[in-house]
């Protein structure tokens, strides 16, 4: 069986490098690469080389004695943190790679939080020790203080006939048995190390190696411990019959074929498999598999089976996305951590096609499914949501390779979130010749941070299962557009009252009809809020800079904690809109001489300081925009009319409840 690690870290930390390295030293590749002479193995596109950075996440097959390994060597630019945070899927364990000279980046919170969440065993590898500026032990202190991390060093190679006696001391501080035996002096080195296994990979202690990739040194300690601490016998894979996997990624070949990338979490996968999956309307749909490949760098094979633990691109599905489980207990997946935070309009000639241009930005997100590509078919505009300035850039550039199409962007808006201050009631009836569905749904104001949310108090007597499981579907499928600017609505708790339907004339889409025009028909009675998106930060500086920073924040629109002051530096912790807080980095770093330190984590969205100006700026009229309409559709004498959304409650067919 193959044991995946993922390769995390803040750009320019040495992720790439180590993976290099690591590479090299185990064989898959004759000499290490480096990004600077643009020779890697795993940066091989053309806009990782002109830029240096890692874009998209790639993969790459070694082995440690007989244990087999696969990397992927993940992006650390922000902008590309999407593609990272997908690759987790996938992995059975990181490394996280934290230069000892700049510390713990906002980054790299962000990897350890997302690790966190998904339950992933991690090693520390603190790169770059070599370097005059380097402090290790600093960044060890901020991460138990910060993180609660039980660490434990290794500086010396595990066996299993002899540990150094520091590292046992270290690991028996978490564990009572190894602390037991240790003071009686009956440490079993066998014993030790398999107690020592069950820690790590319980996620309860993290190693940490130090070395400098770019020289190689701490590559062969962290091997050992991969080989010790994650091997096959320590990861537990089910090799049951009955295949099951995990979809974490997607792409395109140049002939455009869909590739689909699975981790196979369960039994084995060979071609011309039949392979159960749940489709975009949650519908069941099966799947023949066409070919199955195994990619090492750029290069690809054909293989005949994909076993428990292998990472494979097959053909032959379409409607699957990262995140979804296929196979035996499939199903849909539930959404990434990681959002946009800003939005930009495509700009193209018009000479050209929309609906050409509109293809080509729906393949792109089919491959990076944050774009949420939009289009006004009406005005014939194409917008999509971002996570910063350099994803554009390569936009533009991927396209031109792609489809050798040009385009360009409009500058970038922050992406505003709508969402309600009270309760309502919202109603929709979709009733054209030979269609049938009523919905009423309980819109209400929802935790900060809990996006949207469903539930059902309606009888089954009333309304079958299968259609309130479709209601859901329609709810959950699309981003519903606020009153205010069209922005996207969060949360909000939605529930289902009551429903409808004809047992000869409703169909599928009856109820998407009916679902969207009752979310918008509440939404059009609701109090709405615009929320803008704000920023955590922490700030670190001299003394002398404090009192600037401090009268800056406060221009910014942000608040703070009271400073904490440590040998002639202080730091600042708060919160300040990203509006504002975007274009501050730069200048921060201009006055502080680069000797400031800045880190920024998105915090969740707030009420937008200037919602009237941002209203009057976006200027959206939102009984205008007909793609998303809050009026009902009647039948009478054979043929459909629309009622207007402050007439239709009077027009239901089922009695609309009052909210309190």
């Amino acid at each position: 069986m193959t044991t995946t690690i993922g390769i995390f870290a803040n750009v320019d930390a040495g992720k790439t490098t180590l993976s290099e390295q690591l590479l090299y030293s185990c064989g898959t590749i004759r000499q290490a690469g480096r990004v600077d002479k643009k020779n890697t193995f795993l940066d091989y596109n053309d806009m990782e080389k002109s830029r240096g950075i890692t874009i998209f996440a790639d993969e790459a097959h070694f082995q440690i004695g007989e244990n087999k390994y696969c990397i992927i060597d993940t992006p650390g630019h922000m902008d590309f943190s999407g593609e990272m945070e997908r690759s987790i899927l996938a992995i059975d364990c990181a490394v996280i790679v934290i230069s000892s000279v700049e510390g713990v980046q906002s980054h790299t919170e962000t990897i350890w939080k997302l690790l966190k969440k998904h339950n992933k065993p991690f090693i520390i590898f603190l790169n770059k020790i070599d370097r005059e500026a380097a402090n290790p032990d600093v960044v060890i202190s901020y991460i138990k203080d910060s993180w609660k991390c039980n660490i434990v060093n290794i500086n010396s190679t595990l066996t299993e006939e002899n540990v150094e006696d520091d590292i046992i001391e270290e690991f028996a501080l978490y564990d009572d048995d190894i602390m037991n035996d240790y003071l009686a002096g009956t440490i079993d080195v066998r014993n030790f190390i398999s107690k020592c296994q069950k820690l790590v990979n319980g996620s309860a202690v993290y190693p940490v190696i130090k070395g400098s990739a770019l020289n190689g040194t701490g590559i062969d300690l962290l091997k050992n411990v991969l080989s010790v601490f994650f091997n096959d016998k320590c990861i537990k894979q089910d090799d049951n019959d009955n295949f099951s996997g995990v979809v974490y990624k997607v792409r395109h070949d140049k002939n455009n074929t869909r590739i689909t990338f699975i981790k196979v979490i369960k039994g084995k996968l060979k071609p011309r498999d039949e392979i159960k999956c749940v489709g975009l309307n949650n519908e069941e749909k099966i799947y023949k598999i066409n070919d199955i490949r195994q990619y090492n760098g750029q290069k690809s094979c054909q293989i005949q089976c994909a076993n428990v633990g292998d990472l494979c691109a097959v053909t032959g599905l379409s409607d699957v996305k990262p995140g979804d489980i296929i196979g035996e207990n499939s199903e849909k997946g539930h959404g990434f951590s990681l959002i946009p935070l800003m939005s930009a309009s495509v700009i193209y000639d018009k000479n050209i096609n929309v609906h050409k241009i509109l293809s080509v930005f729906k393949q792109l997100e089919d491959e990076e499914m944050l774009l949420n590509v939009s289009f006004n078919e009406e005005l014939h505009n194409i917008n999509i949501e971002i996570m910063g300035e350099m994803q554009l850039e390569t936009l533009k550039t991927m396209i031109k390779e792609r489809f050798e199409i040009d385009i360009s962007f409009g500058d970038s808006e922050i992406l505003y979130r709508e969402t309600i201050n009270n309760n309502v009631v919202g109603c929709g009836h979709f009733e054209p010749l030979r269609h049938y569905a009523e919905v009423h749904l309980l819109l209400e104001k929802g935790d900060r941070g809990s996006g949207i949310t469903f539930n059902s108090v309606c009888p089954v007597d009333i309304l079958s299962q299968n259609y309130q499981n479709l209601i859901r579907t329609h709810v959950f499928e699309k981003q519903h557009k606020g009153v205010l600017t069209g922005s996207p609505v969060t949360d909000i708790k939605i529930t289902l009252l009551s429903g409808r339907s004809h047992i000869k004339h409703t169909e599928g889409g009856d109820f998407r009809e009916a679902v969207y025009r009752a979310i918008r028909h509440g939404l059009m009675y609701a109090e709405s809020v615009l929320l803008e998106p704000w920023f955590n930060f922490e700030i670190s500086t001299d003394d002398v800079f404090i009192g600037r920073v401090l009268i800056d924040i406060k221009k910014l629109g942000g608040e703070y904690e009271t400073p904490e002051c440590d040998n002639n530096v202080t730091i600042i912790k708060g919160r300040c809109p990203v509006k504002t807080m975007q274009s501050y980095v730069k200048e921060f770093m201009i006055f502080t001489k680069g000797t400031g330190r800045i880190s920024l984590n998105f915090a969740g969205y707030y009420p937008c300081s200037n919602s009237e100006d941002v209203i009057a700026e976006k200027n959206y009229n939102p009984e205008a925009d007909v793609q998303n309409t809050a009026d009902s559709v009647f039948c009478s004498h054979g043929s459909g009319y629309v009622v207007k959304w402050n007439e239709a409650k009077e027009k239901m067919h089922l009695t609309v409840e009052e909210t309190n």
